[in-house]
C-alpha cells in the first residue's frame, strides 16, 4: 500500500522560504512538522511546481550567503582573546588565529556555493588567453578556412574580368563597358 504524502503547498511554501533563507535541508528536517531530506528530494524530481520553487529558493540563498559572508567577516568580536603568561601569571590580549581562520573558512565556503549555485552571478570570471612564439597571435587554419578563401579568390577573379557591375547582374561584358539588356 502506498505511503500518502505530506505534501502540500503551504508546506512547499515554507520550504523554500527556509531554503531561501540560507538553510540547508538537513537543518530544515530537523524542524518540527518538516519531511525529511529525501522527501523533499523526491518531491523535487516528481513535483514540477516543486522543483521550480526549490529552484528559485537555492538561487535566492545563495544571495543570502552573499549577506551572511559581510556578517561573518564584519564581525569582530571574536578576534583578540585574553591570555595567560604561563611564565610569570601575568595576562595579556592577543590576537585570536583560530577565530579568524574559522571565519575566513566559513566565508570562502559560502563564496565556493554562491560560485556553484549562481555561476553566472556569484562565479569566478576567468579566460585564457594563447600566444605563439615570442608572444605573437596563434593563428588557426581549418579546411573550411581553405575552401573558403578559395572561393574567395576565384569570385573576386571573376568579378575583376567581369566588372563589378556585370557581375552583380550576372551577365559577362568586356572591360567595364555595360552591354546592353
Amino acid at each position: 500500500m502506498p505511503v500518502k504524502s505530506i505534501y502540500t503547498e503551504k508546506l512547499a511554501l515554507e520550504i523554500c522560504y527556509h531554503i531561501a533563507e540560507g538553510l540547508s535541508l538537513r537543518h530544515i528536517e530537523a524542524l518540527e512538522g518538516m519531511p525529511t531530506k529525501t522527501t523533499m528530494m523526491r518531491w523535487c524530481l516528481e513535483n514540477d511546481a516543486f522543483r521550480d520553487q526549490y529552484t528559485r529558493a537555492k538561487e535566492q540563498q545563495a544571495d543570502a550567503f552573499a549577506e551572511e559572508m559581510l556578517d561573518i567577516v564584519d564581525d569582530s568580536r571574536n578576534d583578540w582573546v585574553e591570555r595567560e603568561n604561563s611564565r610569570n601569571g601575568t595576562t595579556f590580549v592577543a590576537l585570536n588565529e583560530e577565530a579568524i581562520s574559522r571565519a575566513r573558512l566559513r566565508a570562502e565556503t559560502r563564496k565556493w556555493l554562491m560560485g556553484k549555485m549562481r555561476p553566472k552571478k556569484y562565479g569566478e570570471k576567468s579566460s585564457i588567453e594563447l600566444t605563439g612564439k615570442d608572444g605573437e597571435a596563434i593563428e588557426v587554419k581549418t579546411k573550411l578556412d581553405d575552401e573558403i578563401n578559395s572561393r574567395i579568390i576565384e569570385l573576386t577573379t571573376k568579378i575583376g574580368a567581369v566588372g563589378i557591375t556585370g557581375a552583380a547582374r550576372g551577365k559577362e561584358t568586356k572591360g567595364n563597358k555595360k552591354e546592353p539588356s
